[in-house]
């Protein structure tokens, strides 16, 4: 594995080691998705994806406060990785379990104020993050070997945090409040619900090619704020493999 090393000699470096270490994040990983595909014991079917994702936040539900105005607006992304699949015998059927290792880029903003007499406070801002993702799927439906659907979990570590903006927090005492800066209450890893949609398509007798969609449902709030606000995003790629 490529190791990441590199002297800062001053500020203004830190945004082109910020580009050289996705660069091989991204290496390390096509790497290990080839050596995991040499080996039987990790899977029967390797497939390599890439593609667009549209991630927006959702508020989780509450009571409505009053004077609370939410403002949520979603934004694209993209990602790259690959998948091993292997089937498993049961009794009377076959059970395709799939995992796959993901490094994923996603946005959206964030505009949100709450206000009483006592208090109140305010986020605004973009979510800029970039991840690598580890899913597991062990609930798997293959019909004529066709279409393909997954059900799963993913845990992702943030790997590259662009968040930006201001978070708010005043009180009767404190009416000005002070401005901190959003990217200090981000938080740095996730979870997230998975459901998965493939249809295999065979080019020629070696290659298929795969396009599919997936559902992450986020369990955790992007931002530390008074409001949990989780990620819904929406995955669009194409998928290749070899036969």
């Amino acid at each position: 594995m490529i190791m990441l090393k590199y002297n800062f000699q001053s500020m203004t470096e830190f945004p082109n080691f910020i580009k050289l270490k996705k660069g091989k994040i991204i290496i390390n990983l096509i790497f290990l998705c080839f050596i995991m595909n040499a080996c039987p014991v990790f899977s029967q079917r390797f497939d390599f994806f890439s593609g667009i994702n549209y991630n927006k936040l959702k508020l989780e539900s509450k009571p409505d406060y009053s004077y609370e105005n939410i403002d949520l607006h979603g934004e694209w992304g993209y990602q790259i990785g690959c998948g091993f699949e292997k089937d498993f015998q049961m009794e009377t059927f076959i059970l395709p379990i799939r995992a796959s290792v993901t490094f994923q880029n996603y946005k959206a903003s964030i505009n949100y104020s709450f206000g009483g007499h006592g208090g109140g406070n305010y986020a605004m801002g973009k979510i800029d993050k970039s991840m690598l993702g580890l899913s597991i799927y062990p609930l798997g439906v293959r019909i004529k070997k066709v279409v393909n659907i997954n059900a799963g979990i993913q845990y992702a570590h943030i790997v590259d945090d662009k968040t930006s903006g201001i978070y708010n927090s005043w009180n009767i005492n404190t009416p000005n409040g002070i401005d901190y800066n959003l990217k200090n209450y981000s938080t740095k890893d996730n979870w997230g619900l998975l459901l998965r949609l493939s249809f295999n398509v065979k080019l020629f007798p070696n290659l298929i090619i795969s396009p599919q969609y997936e559902f992450n449902y986020g369990l955790k709030s992007e931002v530390n704020i008074n409001r949990n606000f989780s990620s819904v995003r929406h995955n669009l790629g194409i998928g290749f493999s070899l036969v």
